[in-house]
């Protein structure tokens, strides 16, 4: 009897858990990467401006700034607005001079996105999956760290 067994997809809703995971695991984007933190002391996790609250607000090993937003909806004209406003925020308030670039987190693809995105030279697109693996009591201390 074949007992292969397919298991269904599942939805993960991108939420503040999604954004918790990403801002401790920022080296898993790029290595070097690290939460920007402002003279105020206000770090750059669901960072507010006057036009929007930035998902992850980022500064990189070379101290260029990166704006992260977690694509949450199909509307990928949304988001490529969303984040562009964004980036020119960050130009104006807190840059003085540095490189600002953005990027968008999806889980699906989604082809207009694309599009949008490879108009823009200042963005950037990645995909990223999510893996759950269900084991035994037994077989917890032999699961790879990190997942």
């Amino acid at each position: 009897m074949n007992r292969s067994f397919t298991p269904p997809k599942f939805r993960y809703p991108l939420n503040g858990s999604s954004k918790t995971f990403l801002a401790a695991n920022l080296s898993l984007i790029e290595p070097g990467l690290a939460i920007f933190e402002d003279e105020t002391g206000d770090a750059g996790r669901q960072y507010p401006t006057d036009i929007g609250v930035i998902d992850l607000l980022c500064k990189r090993a070379n101290g260029e700034l990166l704006v992260i937003e977690l694509k949450k909806s199909r509307v990928s004209d949304v988001v490529v607005g969303q984040i562009s406003r964004y980036l020119g925020w960050v130009k104006m308030h807190i840059a003085n001079g540095k490189n600002v670039t953005g990027l968008i987190l999806s889980h699906e693809a989604d082809e207009r996105l694309e599009y949008a995105v490879s108009s823009h030279p200042a963005l950037s697109l990645r995909y990223f999956k999510l893996k759950l693996i269900l084991v035994n009591k037994d077989e917890v201390d032999r699961i790879e760290p990190g997942i």
